[in-house]
């Protein structure tokens, strides 16, 4: 899914927000240059694929659907 969360150029910064690095920081309050601040889920024209943290991301996704598909197991002081 193209979102700024797959992107090669989003560092994450936080739980869902993060940097995009795609161009040189820009000016801003003061003079002070800042890359873009940005939701994991924005994207923009200039998205390009990270195949290493979109691989990662599906095996997050994928154990933690597995996680939740297996039933809780008693444990030995458990009685009916």
């Amino acid at each position: 899914m193209k979102s700024c969360g797959t992107c090669e150029f989003w560092l994450k910064d936080g739980k869902s927000y993060g940097y995009c690095n795609r161009y040189p920081p820009q000016p801003r309050d003061g003079g002070v240059a800042h890359f873009p601040e940005v939701h994991r889920d924005m994207w923009c024209g200039e998205w390009r694929p990270d195949y290493d943290k979109m691989q990662r991301q599906a095996e997050a996704r994928a154990a933690l659907k597995e996680a939740k598909d297996t039933p809780a197991t008693k444990s030995p002081t458990d009685h009916p």
